[in-house]
């Protein structure tokens, strides 16, 4: 076989095999230029073929003529899709030069495509091929001649394009050294029809290399394109990681909120039905207690009892915290004293506590937070009481310590015990509702889920931090607020007169009676058992201030206000709200909005009489 045809057939594998690839790269989406590539193949390979003529006797002088134009004709329509990939590997327009250049070669291909135009159908042998191997040729016609001027200038225009821009990209650097390839190809080719050297054919060889330089050149897209992939699928891992961290964090805070807002509701009956005769109580044995002529017996039956009934209502209270940490979206945005918060919470649980365990305190400075005191307040109590129960278990080992600090623009209560710690699972549950590690009767297992409930009513965070046998640290982190702006001198309140009258409006007979009985000592009290006999008695008579209870049969305290409110009473203005839990949701919106004139029961005497003072003030 003649070696310049192995040559060839050879070529044509190749291309074929490249051209295959890029038309599979071409479909992907992204990957769609690659069809100008392999449209480029295709023309190669038609390159090939054509070229092939040169090595075999037996085709007539017209054939050969007609085979060796049609080459020239592929070979430049193979330069033209060269220069557009090149063109669009430097930037996404092409340039008027490159559009010329283009042009041009479409133009000399349409030419050659006509047989005989470009070469006369006359043989010619010429020994320099391989060893000696006769090439079968044809002269060009001076069309041709011009034809094969043209494109080595098109291709010398192209490669000064390609080079000018190769800097775009590495893409537009491969484009550039496959111009190059067919370039040495063609001039090469050229001057060996002219006879001016004796060697092979290269154009194909060259057409080949260009085609290798495009697939090495895909072969890095590829690469970088599955490392790109590879990292942004461990990128998509990660986040899927941390957003199914965040789903169970969330879906945790949501069972706990429902578990949280079942216990609002069941709150919300049995603070209703449980406080109303636990006033009662309380009230008769404050009362009792006061009593002159008691033994110490009696005296010590009456303490025992007010223990009891205390412990009830402080049991009550939080279940009624739990509920309302749960029911409650809006977000607290008052400013709270952070300093006399932790000092009335260390005072609260020194005097319940006992001297057994030691606390200290670290707060230099006044600070300032955004908060409610009472609900800061209760949240450092409960932490605090943990944290002493933790000392104690532990058989006292080191004080409890409570430390304020600032930092960028945050308030940060730390409150950490050298206690018997707690394990990884006791973590886990420990802001569940009724979760408890106390031993049955010595906690209800709510303190630390109303705390988080607080916390977070407050926009704030709570962090633990615990180690069984290492004690534990607990951080509240809240938002800083600035000091507020001292308000002006007031003037001295003036004692409050004498035997003031107050009504007092209450469907429960025996909670009536004993809030007038603790009253009286005080005041002139009328009792009024609905809405409407209080109104009757407003029409008859002047008061000085109202004691209303909010849940009643016939609207409560909100009908009650409203009816003072439309007659223009002033009267409205010296209320006094008292509950022993809101039930349905309108009361619970009016609790919350008259928050600051609502008592809740049980309460002492003492701190009846002293709110409604406030009262008798429009306070």
């Amino acid at each position: 076989m003649h070696p310049g045809l192995l040559l060839t057939a050879s070529a044509m594998s190749v291309a074929l095999v490249v051209t295959a690839l890029l038309v599979a790269f071409g479909r992907a989406r992204g990957w769609h230029d690659q069809r100008r590539s392999a449209l480029f193949g295709v023309a190669a390979f038609a390159y090939s073929v054509c070229e092939s003529q040169q090595y075999s006797a037996h085709l007539s002088p017209w054939l050969h003529a007609a085979m060796a134009g049609w080459s020239l004709s592929s070979a430049t329509v193979a330069l033209a899709l060269l220069m557009w990939q090149t063109a669009r590997a430097r930037g996404p327009k092409t340039g008027r030069l490159d559009r010329l250049a283009i042009g041009a070669s479409l133009g000399v291909a349409a030419l050659f495509v006509v047989p005989t135009v470009g070469f006369a159908p006359r043989v010619v042998v010429r020994l320099n091929g391989f060893a000696g191997y006769p090439n079968y040729d044809v002269d060009p016609t001076p069309v041709g001649v011009v034809g094969y001027v043209a494109t080595i200038a098109v291709l010398l225009v192209a490669l000064g394009q390609a080079l000018r821009g190769s800097k775009a990209s590495t893409t537009a650097r491969a484009h550039t050294v496959a111009l190059g390839f067919v370039l040495a190809g063609g001039l090469n080719d050229m001057l060996v029809t002219a006879g001016l050297f004796a060697a092979p054919f290269l154009t194909s060889i060259g057409f080949v290399c260009a085609l290798a330089t495009i697939a090495v050149d895909l072969t890095r897209r590829f690469i970088g394109s599955a490392a790109a992939l590879d990292a942004l699928s461990r990128e998509l891992e990660r986040r899927v990681e941390e957003r199914t961290s965040e789903l169970a964090s969330a879906h945790a805070k949501l069972e706990r909120a429902e578990k949280l807002a079942a216990v609002g509701q069941l709150a919300a009956g049995v603070a209703h039905e449980v406080n109303n005769p636990l006033a009662v109580v309380l009230a008769n044995l404050e009362i009792l207690r006061e009593t002159t002529g008691l033994d110490a017996d009696a005296v010590e039956s009456v303490d025992h009892g007010l223990a009891a009934a205390q412990r009830i209502a402080r049991i009550v209270q939080q279940l009624h915290n739990a509920g309302q940490a749960a029911v409650r979206s809006d977000a607290v945005d008052a400013r709270v004293d952070v300093v006399a918060a932790v000092r009335c919470a260390v005072d609260t649980v020194r005097v319940s506590q006992g001297p057994s365990v030691t606390i200290e305190v670290e707060a230099p400075e006044p600070t300032f937070a955004m908060g409610e005191r009472t609900m800061l307040e209760q949240v450092l109590t409960n932490l605090l009481v943990n944290a002493v129960h933790a000392v104690v278990e532990a058989g006292g080992r080191g004080p409890v310590r409570v430390r304020l600090s600032r930092d960028l623009g945050k308030v940060r209560l730390a409150v950490e015990d050298e206690g018997v710690g707690m394990t990884d699972a006791t973590k886990k549950r420990l802001f569940e509702p009724f979760f408890t590690t106390k031993p049955v009767g010595k906690g209800t297992g709510l303190g630390l889920a109303v705390s988080a409930g607080l916390v977070a009513t407050m926009r704030g965070s709570i962090d633990l931090r615990s180690e069984p046998g290492q004690g534990t640290k607990i951080v509240v982190t809240l938002d800083e607020a600035p000091p507020p702006v001292a308000p002006p001198q007031a003037e001295a309140m003036p004692a409050p007169l004498p035997r003031r009258r107050v009504l007092l409006v209450d469907d429960d007979l025996t909670v009536a009676r004993v809030l007038e009985r603790a009253l009286s000592r005080v005041y002139d009290v009328r009792v009024a058992s609905s809405v409407g006999a209080a109104l009757e008695a407003v029409a008859s008579a002047p008061f000085d201030a109202v004691l209303c209870d909010v849940m009643m049969p016939d609207g409560g305290a909100e009908a009650f206000q409203a009816a003072l409110f439309a007659l223009g009473s002033s009267l409205e203005r010296r209320m006094l709200f008292v509950t022993g839990g809101a039930r349905t949701p309108s009361a619970r919106r009016f609790v919350e909005r008259e928050r600051d004139r609502v008592l809740f029961k049980p309460f002492p005497p003492a701190e009846l009489v002293a709110a409604v003072e406030r009262a008798f003030a429009g306070g």
